[in-house]
């Protein structure tokens, strides 16, 4: 839980300083693609069942029925993650559910970080600790989480307070203002998938560990926006990353210190995150209660 606030403040500031740096543009992305290679490179620790467990066979054939009955009898149970080690993959449809949250969540975050570099990091604490409403929100619909009328007070209140931030940041010009509407959104959509990872790891008949649904969660961000930068940054590259790299003097060794302190942060916040949402009292709920104690830090 400390890891997952320390890394969460750290992640805006490193934002602000590729702003800086030139490195934000919002059509490019490239700095979202750094963003989630850090939880990818999970996967590299994560191992195939099948592999784990022909990996202890024996190399003579001798005992050949009894280990493919053993796989066989492993692979009936792959549903249930009482049977899963964290280094393992889960099933194929658990993947595929992380995979979907996945998506949803590239487009949360990209509108996020978009905010963040248009509206600042003080303003996008503010917003950014509405994941605590929404989760409330979200966990009561989805996981019949009870919430007391004290409790749903508090709620109304600081959602009261937080869309007097968003016009307030009228004052501050038109991109300061689409930026905290962007962080607003983000902020509930991002809530949403707090809630539906808490629910396929600790509910259901197909659940997944916590390092595969951080892992599958960061490969497939990582795909879409590899093939982001492909398609459309690529052919814009001195529009959309060179002439604002030169216009703000970063060299490429100075942006590739950002770009790896970001993926580097992520890496830290996804992992115990995660772990927080699946083992700590309240899941989801206090995963957005650490939010609102970012915004306080």
């Amino acid at each position: 839980a400390t890891l997952t606030v320390l890394t969460g403040v750290t992640q805006p500031l490193l934002i602000t300083v590729a702003k800086e740096y030139g490195l934000t543009d919002p059509r490019a992305q490239l700095y979202m693609l750094f963003y989630y290679i850090g939880p990818a490179s999970i996967s590299l620790s994560i191992r195939s069942r099948c592999f784990s467990h022909r990996s202890g066979g024996d190399d003579d054939g001798s005992g050949n029925d009894e280990e493919k009955s053993t796989l066989i009898n492993s692979t009936a149970s792959s549903d249930d993650t009482t049977t899963l080690s964290e280094n393992e993959w889960p099933s194929g449809y658990s993947l595929l559910k992380a995979a979907g949250i996945a998506a949803i969540d590239i487009f949360a975050q990209s509108m996020n970080y978009t905010g963040v570099s248009m509206a600042g990091p003080t303003i996008f604490a503010i917003i950014y600790s509405s994941v605590t409403i929404w989760t409330a929100v979200y966990s009561r619909v989805l996981l019949h989480r009870k919430l007391t009328p004290y409790q749903w007070s508090g709620v109304g209140i600081v959602f009261g307070g937080l869309t007097l931030t968003c016009l307030h940041s009228l004052q501050l010009g038109p991109k300061v203002f689409l930026g905290s509407c962007l962080i607003f959104v983000g902020s509930s959509i991002h809530a949403l998938v707090y809630v539906i990872s808490e629910y396929i790891m600790t509910r259901g008949k197909f659940r997944i560990t916590v390092r595969a649904n951080c892992a599958i969660q960061g490969l497939v961000a990582c795909i879409a926006l590899l093939l982001w930068q492909i398609v459309y940054t690529r052919p814009r590259y001195s529009e959309l990353i060179r002439q604002p790299m030169m216009e703000a003097g970063t060299s490429w060794s100075k942006a590739l210190v950002v770009f790896l302190g970001i993926a580097l942060a992520n890496f830290i916040h996804s992992i115990s995150f995660f772990y927080t949402l699946r083992h700590f009292p309240g899941g989801a709920v206090s995963a957005g209660v650490l939010k609102g104690l970012q915004a306080v830090l």
